[in-house]
């Protein structure tokens, strides 16, 4: 696994700031490497896992901020969320965006929306 430039460094700055989960598809054994990796980055924050192919809504509950590479993903969240962000990789760049939903391009861009939407 590797770390979005940046994220790390933001996630450890932050972590006593804003409440931060990681809700991932992983599940088992794909979650143990997860937390594994977090553990060796030293990066306190849970992991939550809720399988492949499995909505994302029951563990984001009360999120007020979510970010996936996965639009279908966040779609699922549209009326539960009410800031979603669609991290851009090239494999999603082609995609065009619900309005719902906004695009960033990189963690500092997305710490710059965060600390927009937390004031």
């Amino acid at each position: 696994m590797e770390a979005v430039y940046g994220a790390g460094e933001w996630i450890e700055a932050n972590k006593n700031k804003y409440e931060i989960s990681i809700v991932t598809s992983r599940y088992e054994e794909g979650l143990d490497v997860a937390k594994d990796w977090l553990r060796k980055n030293k990066i306190e924050i849970p992991a939550i896992g809720v399988g492949y192919g499995n909505a994302k809504r029951e563990a984001t509950l009360g999120f007020s901020i979510f970010v996936d590479d996965d639009l279908d993903k966040l779609k699922e969240l549209v009326d539960s969320v009410n800031n979603l962000f669609l991290f851009s990789w090239p494999y999603n760049e082609h995609i065009t965006l619900p309005s719902s939903i906004s695009r960033v391009m990189n963690w500092d861009e997305l710490s710059k929306k965060i600390a927009q939407i937390a004031k």
